[in-house]
């Protein structure tokens, strides 16, 4: 894929025309500019290029640009257009593969070799990073996605603890129904959206399956169980139309007594008037494969970068252990857990927090979507595929099958 073709291709899937022009941000020469979409207060970003500036006087300035997520896709498209592109882009983990294809990122492996920190990186995060078998990015911050559920209703349920396989996620579900007709027994997203997605991707490895062979049993029996909960009540119909912060916001509200989300969504339990606790996925019994979901972001060096030799040079400066935990941990508490395993693993920060322990067990499962220039459309075939089996439209096999025509000329 050449990056002609590939931002034409980005600018239809976004439905926006392009605007040659697109608004930039002047730097001068050697200084570095971030675009990413980060609200204040959410991200380290802006923290760690001020202090940047501050510590590294006579050197270069690094500065940022926030642009919310939904635009920030058309405005990388557009700089690429026009050539006014950022430094740096902070690219969402699973679109990493399709900028990197069109060679619109900077080629780091020889850089990274030198560097000699690569094994010191969680795999998952790692591996989304890399096309063709070289580098062309760091992966910053990951996440990944847990069982949040109510321990007092799994006490009232008569339910030991949280369920460890599929079997007992259904049994589970089944008697936390039986509290109370408007209770249910879980919450999930299969909004078509790439949440949707990114929940029913650990499903699907779990059971076997795969995104190239989409139909196949082990793909049918993955969504036959989300299509299992939602018929028999044990999760709402609505699952359809609910984000995973809206799933978990459910649980907190005592309507669920599951949810299944990331630790983004460890905020809204804060005011909830029960116990709750966090467990691993649960696996499919007879296959016995634990997966997760990862989330997070890369950062990537632009191919036109005018300053990629000082780019490296701040990324590898925000990726040494000491500045890991000084942005990461005593900044954002924690609320980003860094790709670093050697650094999520130590025994004082995220480790010892009992809720970040889990994530980060689960994290040690996680596998990246993709990689694949084309996932976008991949995505979008599987979430059609759950919308319509979720709501009767088609069964499982069908809806399946018709995502794997779909996916054909991807694989």
């Amino acid at each position: 894929m050449n990056k002609k073709h590939f931002i034409g291709m980005l600018l239809i899937l976004l439905l926006i025309p392009c605007t040659i022009g697109a608004a930039g941000q002047k730097a001068v020469e050697g200084d570095v500019v971030i675009w990413h979409p980060f609200p204040e207060q959410t991200h380290f970003i802006q923290q760690a290029a001020n202090s940047w500036n501050e510590e590294n006087l006579g050197t270069f300035n690094v500065t940022t640009r926030f642009i919310p997520f939904a635009d920030l896709k058309r405005e990388i498209a557009q700089s690429l257009v026009t050539g006014e592109v950022p430094d740096i882009y902070m690219v969402d983990n699973p679109d990493h593969a399709s900028f990197a294809a069109a060679g619109a990122f900077y080629d780091l492996t020889a850089w990274i070799k030198k560097w000699g920190q690569a094994n010191q990186y969680f795999p998952g995060p790692w591996n989304s990073t890399i096309w063709e078998g070289k580098n062309y990015g760091i992966p910053v911050d990951s996440n990944t996605i847990l069982l949040y559920y109510n321990k007092d209703a799994f006490k009232r349920a008569g339910i030991a603890g949280p369920p460890g396989t599929w079997t007992e996620l259904l049994d589970a579900a089944n008697k936390l129904n039986a509290l109370d007709p408007n209770f249910r027994g879980i919450a999930f997203s299969a909004i078509r959206s790439e949440e949707g997605t990114f929940q029913f991707l650990p499903f699907l490895q779990q059971a076997g399956g795969s995104v190239d062979a989409i139909n196949s049993t082990n793909g049918v029996v993955a969504l036959s169980l989300w299509t299992e909960l939602v018929q028999k009540g044990y999760a709402s119909p609505e699952v359809i139309n609910i984000t995973q912060n809206e799933a978990v916001g459910l649980l907190a509200s005592g309507n669920v007594g599951m949810a299944i989300s990331g630790p983004w969504s460890l905020g809204l339990m804060k005011d909830a008037d029960f116990e709750w606790g966090l467990s691993l996925l649960p696996i499919k019994e007879d296959v016995g494969v634990r997966s997760s979901a990862m989330g997070g972001y890369n950062m990537a060096i632009m191919a036109d970068s005018k300053s990629p030799g000082n780019s490296w040079e701040f990324i590898k400066w925000l990726q040494t252990p000491e500045n890991i935990r000084r942005f990461y941990w005593d900044f954002l508490g924690g609320a980003r857990i860094p790709s670093r395993a050697d650094v999520a693993n130590e025994a004082d920060k995220w480790v010892q927090n009992p809720q970040l322990k889990v994530f980060i067990e689960q994290l040690q499962f996680a596998k990246p979507r993709g990689p694949h220039p084309e996932w976008p459309s991949i995505s979008n075939a599987i979430q059609i595929a759950i919308q319509k089996s979720l709501t009767g439209q088609a069964t499982p096999q069908a809806a399946l099958d018709e995502a794997a025509k779909t996916l054909e000329k991807f694989f």
